[in-house]
């Protein structure tokens, strides 16, 4: 399945649903210069169906006593840095770039998102996010896909530029959002569990990332049933800096039928993330992602 297919793939053009928003932490990243590191496994934009699009925003908030430094960059499944993010800050909006440098000021919140030109035209694109911020900081973090009839841009409201579909006052459209689900922003780990519902009318999709900019991720997935028994296995190579995104049924080249985890486990640090596509009533759902091994929260 390739990069536009997972898009497409997850229903795009009659998807919708609301869920949960999800936090995470960073992790020390090697040949970083001693920043952390937080992967957002999930990052789309396009246009579907004029006037629908699909758009993501990474939001973050600052739970630390100090400003955090965050430089943010976008790939797409290939590995190949991309040009889609633009960035509300404390002054006018910044210009898309292959690196969204940010700062967030204690216990402040800043957004960023796949950007709109001035004829209000989406990047087509499917891919990751990686963050590296100050080392030793208190950061929550999440991506939110959405599907809307208005793209979201850049608006000052006292003094500060913050994001907004700038269509809220509009009686004739008051909301532009049709449906829309966050993602966390998750720590690389040797070892992820997905808790997973998969069957007639719901499927799991799911998104694996290798951030290593040099070796290749040999993934083993395996499926446990709800007595904790494994029940299906398969395996994925994920080369550097590339992702994979599919349905857990593909991945296993059948309906697997999961009732239970999904468990994930690599020789090297990986990324997983993913969403339930609910078949009946067309809704996204947000599902339980734990990274075994990162390094513990406070």
């Amino acid at each position: 399945m390739n990069a536009r297919g997972f898009c497409a793939a997850m229903g795009l053009v009659v998807l919708m649903a609301i869920a949960a928003s999800a936090s995470s932490y960073g992790q020390d990243s090697p040949g970083t210069e001693e920043r952390m590191e937080l992967i957002f496994p999930i990052v789309h934009s396009q246009f579907v169906d004029e006037p629908v699009s699909l758009q993501t925003t990474l939001t973050f908030g600052n739970l630390s006593n100090s400003t955090v430094r965050a430089t943010i960059t976008t790939f797409g499944d290939d590995g190949t840095q991309a040009r889609v993010l633009d960035l509300c800050t404390l002054g006018p909006a910044g210009d898309p770039s292959l690196e969204v440098d940010l700062e967030i000021p204690s216990h402040g919140e800043r957004d960023s998102f796949t950007t709109t030109t001035q004829e209000g035209e989406l990047p087509d694109f499917a891919g990751w996010a990686r963050v590296l911020l100050s080392p030793n900081v208190r950061i929550r973090g999440s991506s939110e896909i959405r599907l809307q009839t208005q793209p979201e841009g850049c608006v000052s409201a006292g003094g500060v530029s913050t994001a907004s579909a700038g269509t809220l006052e509009d009686v004739s459209n008051p909301d532009p959002y049709l449906k829309a689900v966050r993602v966390p922003g998750v720590r690389p780990a040797r070892e992820f569990w997905v808790l997973s519902r998969d069957g007639f009318f719901r499927r799991t999709a799911l998104a694996i990332v290798n951030p290593s900019e040099s070796e290749t991720a040999q993934v083993l997935i395996e499926v446990l049933n709800q007595r904790g028994e494994v029940t299906d296995t398969t395996d994925v190579s994920v080369a550097p800096m590339n992702r994979i995104a599919k349905y857990a049924g593909e991945l296993f080249g059948r309906p697997p039928f999961i009732h239970g985890w999904i468990r994930f486990t690599s020789p090297i640090p990986i990324a997983v993330g993913g969403i339930e596509d609910v078949q009946r009533g067309d809704p996204w759902v947000s599902i339980v992602v734990v990274p075994v091994d990162a390094p513990a929260s406070d």
